[in-house]
């Protein structure tokens, strides 16, 4: 470790380190290339240290802020959420904060509205914000969906899915 906090480990041993692929590397890679590519005079160091200021993986400690609340609400009972971006936050880490935030609740209903993504916090409801191009606004709008998510089941979901895949694109 240098002295300004730095992990003295090249991006590329990084890379080549890394157990498993992460979700954004085929585009991070292709896009660090494409820095390289532009001013060749960046080194190893420069593409670490700008891999460690855009990464999306959660520290340690970033997991325990998650968990542990600087305030809770016992005195809460209803947690009703449904427009929130869970992001790059696992579901299981909203949980524990959730049960953090509000240890006596007797009833809620949250349900994540990730861009272009299915998720579901409880297996019961699944929520997506669409974002599509409206060439009748000529601009982007956002549809907020939210559904049972046994209905994500049938073979009808099939054409929803691939309507998300699509707007992903976008």
């Amino acid at each position: 470790m240098t002295s300004d906090g730095y992990e003295a480990t090249t991006a590329q041993e990084a890379r080549s380190s890394a157990a498993a692929p992460k979700a954004n590397d085929a585009k991070h890679l292709a896009l660090g290339e494409l820095v390289r590519a532009f001013d060749p005079e960046l080194s190893d160091r420069d593409h670490a240290r700008y891999d460690q200021v855009v990464s999306v993986d959660l520290s340690a400690e970033q997991e325990q802020r998650i968990v542990n609340p600087d305030e809770s609400h016992p005195t809460q009972r209803e947690v009703l959420a449904l427009h929130w971006h869970p992001e790059f936050i696992p579901i299981p880490l909203i949980h524990r904060r959730v049960d953090a935030l509000f240890p006596n609740r007797e009833a809620e209903l949250l349900i994540p509205t990730q861009h272009n993504v299915l998720e579901s916090y409880d297996g019961q409801f699944t929520g997506v914000e669409v974002d599509c191009y409206s060439p009748e606004f000529n601009r982007k709008v956002q549809l907020l969906m939210h559904v049972e998510s046994a209905r994500l089941d049938s073979p009808r979901a099939a054409i929803f899915k691939n309507m998300l895949a699509h707007t992903f694109k976008y």
